[in-house]
């Protein structure tokens, strides 16, 4: 199916894009890359032309602070 139809594709590639996003370890957290990601993420989803994927972006880009403080660890 995602080779016959570019938005199935499309959504697939961001849906497993912010499963990856959200499934980082501590050991591998870094805020300046993790915030560029979510940038990346956002925009390419705001831009992708499918609604849902759209609002999702816009989604992620209201609460893009709150997402962010969701990635802090206290004694693991």
């Amino acid at each position: 199916m995602l080779s016959i139809n570019n938005d199935l594709r499309m959504a697939y590639y961001l849906k497993e894009e912010h499963r990856n996003f959200n499934n980082i370890e501590e050991k591998d957290f870094m805020i300046d890359n993790h915030a560029k990601q979510l940038d990346y993420l956002i925009d390419t989803m705001i831009t992708s032309n499918i609604k849902e994927m759209i609002d999702s972006g816009k989604s992620l880009k209201h609460w893009r602070i709150e997402i962010m403080n969701s990635f802090t660890w206290y004694e693991g």
